[in-house]
């Protein structure tokens, strides 16, 4: 009997002894799980932030050129020579030196000042790239000014700087004139204008290439330092929405405009 009873217990204790091992593994997977879950949720929280933190903080983000300190002020910064005249004055006395180009010559025309360098390839890539959209010689009432810059002090030069621009300019084949900023006066005058924090001590100065959109009052409208892809789309862009309808287009408009009323006064039959 008792031998009966014992073997009678012996199939039942098998699996008690074996329930507590299942659920400790049960319960190891679910706390497994239950940490790749709150993994997954903590890296998908994080990307969020980041998407968030990029698209509406933004800062690595390429500044906004009309929201530039020196957008809405006169663009009283320019002065700058023909490189033409420079070159046929070398030899010359300081008297007979050219006038410089300022805004009072420009007031009425949209103006575009693109600050570059041949020294710096980049700029000269955008230079290239940027005449190539302009209607640089299709529109009267617009003025492309490109003004080559003086490179640092400790840059090495292969030629002088007066024989470089004008080789690298012919080289661009842009068909209007280049103008010089020999001292850097209208660069510096311009990082003044354009500086984010007026108290600071250091000398500010511009990235280049740097490109100063101007409307017809001379006032500043967009800039945009330095160059990233494309970036010659963009400031056609703006100059197209600020230059609107070319002036023929408008003439064709007004005369469009003024034969269909001539017809619509001639008396039917």
């Amino acid at each position: 009997m008792l031998g009966r009873v014992g073997r009678w217990k012996s199939p039942i204790s098998t699996p008690l002894r074996a329930k507590p091992r299942v659920s400790t593994q049960r319960r190891a997977a679910q706390t497994a799980a239950a940490y790749k879950v709150l993994k997954d949720i903590g890296l998908a929280a994080i990307c969020l932030l980041a998407i968030i933190g990029f698209f509406y903080w933004r800062p690595f983000a390429v500044p906004d050129p009309k929201s530039q300190p020196a957008v809405g002020l006169p663009a009283s910064f320019l002065e700058v020579y023909p490189l033409e005249k420079v070159l046929a004055t070398v030899s010359l006395p300081a008297s007979q030196e050219p006038k410089p180009l300022t805004m009072n010559e420009l007031v009425g025309q949209v103006t575009l000042v693109f600050f570059w360098g041949p020294w710096n390839e980049p700029s000269v890539d955008a230079l290239r790239r940027l005449a190539g959209v302009l209607p640089v010689l299709s529109r009267k009432d617009f003025r492309f000014v490109a003004v080559a810059c003086p490179p640092p002090p400790d840059l090495e030069m292969p030629l002088d700087f007066l024989s470089w621009t004008e080789a690298t300019w012919k080289d661009c084949q842009v068909p209007v004139p280049c103008y010089l900023d020999l001292l850097g006066v209208s660069q510096t005058r311009l990082a003044i204008l354009n500086q984010k924090n007026p108290a600071q001590l250091e000398r500010p100065s511009v990235i280049l290439p740097a490109t100063v959109l101007i409307n017809e009052e001379g006032i500043i409208e967009a800039i945009w330092e330095g160059w990233i892809p494309n970036r010659e789309q963009d400031i056609s862009q703006e100059l197209d929405r600020l230059l609107g309808l070319p002036l023929p287009s408008r003439r064709e408009s007004s005369h469009r405009t003024s034969t269909q009323s001539d017809e619509a006064n001639i008396p039917s039959h």
